[in-house]
C-alpha cells in the first residue's frame, strides 16, 4: 500500500514537474543571474548540512574525519568563504547589519570563545562559526536585495526549492535503499519514512515537508484573479502531505493544520472553510492525547494508533515525559553552568549522558540554555522574538495597507513562522546552523527588505495585474513581478 501511494505520487509530480520544466529552469536562470556568488553560497549551506554518504546525522567528531564529515566540512568551507567575498564586496558588515543579526552574530561568537570548555571543542567551534557564515550571508543578501522588490522570498524560494528535492529524494529512497527509507513500526501503517536522499530523521523530514505544504497551500489559492501556476504547486503539496503522512510526525501534523486554519482565515474569500483545520486540529488533539489510553471509539482508537507509531506511551505521558526532561534534566544542567553552559551544541548531545539524557532535549529552548548558558541564550533568544516581531509587525502591516488583495506573501511567511515556532517547542532547531534556523534568517530578509508599506510579492500574481502592480519606494519606481 505504502509503495503504491509513493508511486502514484511521484508519478503524477514528476508529469508536474515536466509540464512546467520551462518555467522551473527559467526561474532558476533568473535567480542565478541576480548573484551568482549569493546563490550558490545559499544552496551550499542548506544542503550542505544533509551531505553524507553514510547513515548519519550529524559531524560528530571534527577530529575524526570519515567521508560524510569530509564532504560537510568541504561544503560548508566552501559557502564560508564566499560569504567573507560578498561581504567585502557589498560592504554587507556596516551596511546591513541589524540588531537581530548583530544578536546571532554573538550568539555565535560566544560558542567559539566558550568551545574550550565543551567535551568537543572543536566540534562546537565548528557549529558556532556556522552560524556567523548564516549571518555574513544574510547580511549580504540584504545588501544585493535591496531594492529589489521581485526578489524578497529570494532566499526562501532558494530553500523550497531545495526541499522539494529533498521530498522527492525521500520517496525515491524507498525504491533504492528500502531498508533505511522505511523503518518498521507497530504503528498504523507499519511502518515509518526516514529520508535518504539526503539522510533525515522521521521528525526533521516531516518538519520540512509540513514548510513546503504550507508555501504550496498559501500559493494554490485563488485570491484575485487566476492563480498562476496552480496545478504545480497542488502536486508538490501533494506530495509534501504524503511525506507528511509517511513520517508519521505528531508536530508536523498539528503544525501544518494549524497554520492552514490562519492561512484560511485571512486569505480574503476562504474564511468559511476556517471550521476544516478547526475540527481537524481538534481530532488531531484528542488523537494525540488518546494514544494508548481510549481504545472504544473505532475512529479515535485508529487515529491514536497512526500518532502512536508504535510507542508504548500515549501522547500525554509523552509529553509529560518531556516537560520533566526540560524542567529537571534541561534546569539541572543549567543551574550547574548558568554563565557559559556545557558546551555550544555539544553539552547536552555528549555531556548529558551523567544527567540520563543521551541526545537531545526536545526543545530548542532549555537546549540552548543547558549548552551555551545566559551568555549564549541571551542573544539566542532575542534574536528570536525580535524576528517574530518584525514577522509579524509585516504581516499586520500588509493586511491593512495592501492595496492589492492577491498579494499574499505576508499571509505565507508569518504561517511558515508558525509551523518554526511549534516545532522549536518539541524539537531542537535553531539551536545551530539547521535548517529552521536558515529558513527563519530568509524569511527575517524578507521582512528588512519589505519595510515599506506596500503589496507583498506575490508569487501567483495574476499575468492581467504584473504591469498595474506599481509603486514607488524610496523614490524609485519598481514593479512588482
Amino acid at each position: 500500500m505504502v509503495k503504491m501511494l509513493v508511486i502514484i505520487t511521484l508519478s503524477m509530480v514528476g508529469v508536474f514537474i515536466f509540464s512546467y520544466i520551462k518555467v522551473i529552469f527559467g526561474k532558476i536562470k533568473e535567480y542565478f543571474r541576480v548573484n551568482k556568488i549569493l546563490f550558490v553560497a545559499w544552496s551550499v549551506m542548506f544542503v550542505g548540512i544533509a551531505v553524507f554518504s553514510q547513515q548519519v546525522g550529524q559531524v560528530t567528531n571534527v577530529a575524526a574525519i570519515d567521508s560524510s564529515s569530509r564532504n560537510q566540512l568541504l561544503a560548508m568551507f566552501l559557502a564560508g568563504v564566499l560569504s567573507i567575498l560578498l561581504c567585502n564586496k557589498y560592504y554587507a558588515y556596516n551596511k546591513a547589519f541589524s540588531l537581530p543579526l548583530i544578536l546571532l552574530f554573538l550568539y555565535g561568537l560566544s560558542g567559539i570563545l566558550t568551545s574550550i570548555f565543551s567535551p568537543t571543542p572543536m566540534l562546537s567551534a565548528y557549529k558556532a562559526t556556522l552560524v556567523i557564515v548564516d549571518v555574513l550571508l544574510a547580511a549580504s543578501a540584504i545588501k544585493i536585495l535591496d531594492g529589489k522588490a521581485d526578489m524578497r522570498l529570494y532566499l526562501a524560494n532558494i530553500v523550497y526549492g531545495i526541499l522539494a528535492v529533498f521530498l522527492i529524494g525521500s520517496l525515491i529512497g524507498i525504491f533504492i535503499r528500502p531498508h533505511d527509507a522505511l523503518l518498521p513500526s507497530g504503528g498504523a501503517i507499519g511502518v515509518i519514512l526516514f529520508g535518504t536522499f539526503p539522510v533525515l530523521n522521521a521528525n526533521e523530514l516531516g518538519f520540512l515537508a509540513a514548510v513546503l505544504a504550507i508555501v504550496s497551500f498559501t500559493r494554490s489559492l485563488k485570491f484575485k484573479g487566476r492563480v498562476k501556476n496552480r496545478p504545480l504547486w497542488l502536486a508538490i503539496m501533494t506530495l509534501a502531505l504524503v511525506v507528511v503522512f509517511l513520517a508519521q510526525s505528531r508536530t508536523a501534523i498539528v503544525s501544518f493544520v494549524f497554520a492552514a486554519g490562519f492561512i484560511l482565515w485571512f486569505a480574503p474569500g476562504y474564511r468559511k472553510y476556517t471550521v476544516i483545520p478547526i475540527v481537524l486540529l481538534f481530532f488531531s488533539i484528542i488523537f494525540v492525547a488518546s494514544v494508548g489510553d481510549v481504545t472504544e471509539l473505532s475512529v479515535v482508537s485508529s487515529g491514536a494508533e497512526y500518532l502512536q507509531r508504535g510507542q508504548e506511551e500515549s501522547g500525554l505521558r509523552s509529553i509529560k515525559g518531556r516537560a520533566n526532561a526540560w524542567t529537571g534534566i534541561g534546569l539541572e544542567m543549567f543551574f550547574d553552568n548558568p554563565l557559559i553552559g556545557h558546551g555550544f551544541d555539544a553539552g547536552v548531545r555528549y555531556g548529558g549522558a551523567e544527567y540520563g539524557i543521551k541526545t537531545h532535549m526536545h526543545n530548542s529552548y532549555f537546549q540552548v540554555l543547558a549548552n551555551s548558558g545566559l551568555l549564549g541564550f541571551i542573544p539566542w533568544f532575542i534574536f528570536i522574538i525580535m524576528v517574530s516581531v518584525y514577522i509579524t509587525k509585516n504581516f499586520r502591516r500588509n493586511l491593512k495597507n495592501s492595496v492589492d488583495i492577491a498579494s499574499n506573501a505576508h499571509i505565507e511567511v508569518m504561517a511558515v513562522l508558525l509551523v518554526i515556532l511549534l516545532r522549536s517547542i518539541t524539537g531542537s532547531v535553531m539551536v545551530n546552523h539547521s535548517w529552521a534556523g536558515m529558513l527563519l534568517l530568509a524569511l527575517f530578509v524578507y521582512c528588512v527588505l519589505n519595510k515599506n508599506p506596500i503589496p507583498a510579492f506575490n508569487q501567483n500574481q495574476p499575468d492581467n495585474l504584473k504591469k498595474k502592480n506599481i509603486k514607488q519606494e524610496q523614490g524609485v519606481t519598481v514593479t512588482l513581478r
